[in-house]
């Protein structure tokens, strides 16, 4: 989970029963599912969106909330993550992985708070960025050789 706050723990023991249930290899807490919550500023959310499309793109899987930080993880992914954990915005790039490696990837409703400390690294001077470099990291590694997990 990330560290600003957003994230309320008291959603992870029902993320590790959903993922448990659903035999799951990640579950993401997503703010899109019931739309509760803080929703983030529609630029974000104009980003968010297109994220989605391109994972769609790239592996034929939906997911809502593909930055979001509140996240679960299996063993298996732990150990792949351990040597493979993509560097500035993991979070898009490491479902995509996720899912080309053949995990399983659900979604869980949550309820996200405004910002309680910090700042976000993604400013205005560094969306173009943050879109491109997101982008073409998705693309990558949905054309890398997964050896399947």
């Amino acid at each position: 989970m990330d560290g600003d706050g957003q994230h309320d723990p008291a959603f992870l023991p029902a993320m590790f029963e959903e993922m448990t249930a659903k035999n799951a290899d990640m579950i993401i807490g997503s703010r899109f599912i019931k739309k509760e919550g803080f929703q983030s500023t529609f630029a974000r959310q104009m980003g968010i969106r297109y994220f989605t499309g391109l994972i769609h793109q790239v592996t034929g899987a939906t997911i809502t909330d593909p930055t979001s930080g509140l996240r679960m993880v299996n063993r298996k992914l732990i150990s792949y993550f351990a040597e493979n954990y993509p560097k500035d915005y993991p979070e898009p790039e490491s479902t995509v992985a996720a899912l080309k490696n053949g995990c399983k990837v659900v979604e869980t409703p949550v309820i996200m708070r405004s910002r309680h400390g910090g700042k976000s690294s993604i400013n205005l001077n560094r969306s173009v960025y943050y879109m491109i470099k997101v982008s073409m990291a998705i693309i990558v590694e949905g054309q890398r050789k997964h050896a399947g997990l």
